[in-house]
């Protein structure tokens, strides 16, 4: 769950890829169960204007991901490369603390975006990378769903779900249940 002595709740990460590239990321039939951070964190946080290597292919396929949290997204998908494929997956609260905008020190981990709120901050999202115009996205049949108890604490400090995407991922279909 991370070192809050020495961070802040953006530690704990499940697969950690700063300032690296990855030539395939391969991730299929797996249940991912974490507390407070992200799945995946490829991001370059001391220059995410450059950015990190690319992931050259990636496959995220048939998972079950249950996050208590999310404090800084949920798969943190840095630069990608040819294709990118995030398919036949089950998010369970999978950013339970909803969209924050007012959020600075969770906002800044979305810099490589260039999504941005009306007021000028880093639009926070699930699943997220910086955009370009290669990558082939091949986003279907993911579903999502918030236990009372995530839904509630929502409703309490009135907080969005949240996108679950980038606004340049191309999507098919994402659908919520019950």
């Amino acid at each position: 769950m991370g070192a809050l002595t020495t961070s802040n709740l953006g530690a704990g990460k499940g697969i950690d890829m700063r300032e690296a590239a990855c030539d395939s990321l391969i991730i299929v039939n797996n249940t991912f169960v974490n507390y407070q951070d992200r799945a995946i964190r490829h991001y370059n946080f001391s220059n995410p204007a450059a950015g990190t290597g690319e992931i050259k292919y990636g496959r995220i396929e048939h998972n079950t991901f249950i996050n208590g949290m999310g404090y800084h997204g949920l798969l943190s998908l840095g630069n990608v490369g040819a294709e990118m494929i995030i398919s036949n997956n089950l998010f369970v609260d999978a950013f339970a603390l909803g969209e924050d905008p007012t959020d600075a020190t969770r906002q800044a981990e979305w810099a490589n975006t260039g999504e941005f709120y009306a007021d000028g901050t880093n639009r926070i999202t699930w699943i997220f990378t910086a955009p370009n115009s290669v990558t082939q996205w091949k986003v279907s049949n993911n579903f999502y769903a918030i236990s009372d108890s995530g839904q509630a604490f929502l409703n309490d400090f009135g907080f969005a779900v949240g996108s679950p995407l980038s606004w340049h991922i191309i999507t098919v279909d994402w659908a919520r249940i019950r």
